[in-house]
């Protein structure tokens, strides 16, 4: 999730931080145990989609753009269709 609500968090630590670093936790333990490690970056779209694959290279580079994403969209998971008239 990259919408705005995962730049807050702590003194310490935003919540998209946390995010990271969970996610190089877990890519390189899949290293460890020969799975696959893939992506999906979303806002109120999905914004980066980096398909499931192996080996170091792949997993720093999933684990860079978890760090770096800058995302597009401002909006949550779901979008809200404001446009919609009351029936």
């Amino acid at each position: 999730d990259a919408s705005m609500s995962c730049q807050f968090g702590s003194v310490h630590h935003l919540k998209n931080q946390l995010a990271a670093e969970l996610c190089s936790l877990l890519a390189f333990s899949a290293i460890q145990n020969n799975d696959k490690v893939g992506l999906i970056v979303f806002t109120d779209r999905i914004e980066k989609f980096i398909a499931p694959n192996k080996g170091l290279r792949h997993v720093l580079r999933v684990i860079r753009e978890a760090l770096y994403f800058k995302p597009h969209g401002k909006e949550g998971f779901v979008a809200h269709d404001n446009t919609r008239k009351a029936q």
